[in-house]
């Protein structure tokens, strides 16, 4: 099981071969899904996917670890940083993980638990500094997250009604 990219040109057509992201070792029970990518405007990429074994019972909605990390726009294996494991959320199961940049490479990570759960999100610098750290929504079902090119955080999520909210990266709503 890996995760991987590939960019496209305006035509649909390959512009580059596929780069692999993640790679679980031969022999390791580690099974991967819900991948998600952003992109700021120089074409560096923010990539996220779910990890878990088989024996975790995973029905494909949940994840033992959510992981992220940066590929950087020359596409080559020396760009991609080492993969950074999203909160944990007391022991409980991820779900909705979900990853979003703004235009100068700030970018957010949200995760939730439930299927009525909590989402959270974080948020930090294009250079991963923190900025916020498991800012917590609510009792909600998550939701994916979007990103304005100024940094403007917008959460969705479902609280009888699909609903959303926007925050700064430092969290004000």
């Amino acid at each position: 099981d890996y995760v991987a990219l590939s960019r496209f040109d305006a035509a649909g057509e390959p512009a580059g071969p596929e780069l692999q992201v993640y790679r679980v070792s031969e022999g390791e029970d580690e099974l991967l899904g819900m991948p998600s990518m952003a992109a700021d405007q120089n074409g560096n990429l923010m990539v996220s996917w779910g990890s878990y074994t088989s024996e975790s019972g995973n029905d494909g909605n949940y994840y033992l670890q959510g992981l992220y990390t940066r590929v950087d726009h020359d596409d080559t294996n020396a760009t991609i940083a080492a993969p950074q494991g999203f909160p944990d959320s007391g022991g409980s199961p991820d779900n909705c993980l979900d990853i979003a940049s703004d235009a100068d490479g700030d970018y957010g990570i949200a995760w939730g638990f439930g299927p009525a759960g909590i989402e959270f999100w974080s948020t930090f610098t294009a250079q991963g500094n923190g900025l916020i750290s498991g800012y917590g929504i609510g009792s909600i079902t998550p939701g994916p997250i979007a990103m304005e090119p100024n940094g403007t955080l917008v959460a969705t999520f479902v609280s009888g009604v699909a609903r959303f909210r926007r925050y700064t990266l430092d969290g004000t709503a």
